[in-house]
């Protein structure tokens, strides 16, 4: 694995399979981490912590594996009424 300084905290401290605690995914802050809304929780299956620091510098949380949501055949037929269901 090649480290530098610029290396985000997940690749050394998220994929070692050991206890840790939650840190920021990008500068290693235990303490004001902030909780993901529901829609990012909703889109992702991982969602990495982000502290209130780094939100406020302009950076979003590192999100992996989005959740693919299959469309419903029945949308797709001509005559269905698409105002039943929302996606």
């Amino acid at each position: 694995m090649n480290l530098t300084c610029d290396s985000p905290i997940e690749q050394t401290y998220y994929l070692c399979r050991i206890e840790h605690s939650q840190v920021c995914y990008y500068c290693g802050e235990e303490d004001n981490l902030i909780n993901p809304s529901p829609e990012v929780l909703s889109r992702f299956r991982i969602v990495y912590p982000l502290c209130e620091v780094c939100q406020e510098n302009g950076v979003t949380f590192f999100t992996k594996e989005k959740i693919l949501v299959k469309h419903n055949c029945l949308l797709e037929r001509p005559n269905y009424k698409k105002n039943l269901f929302l996606l």
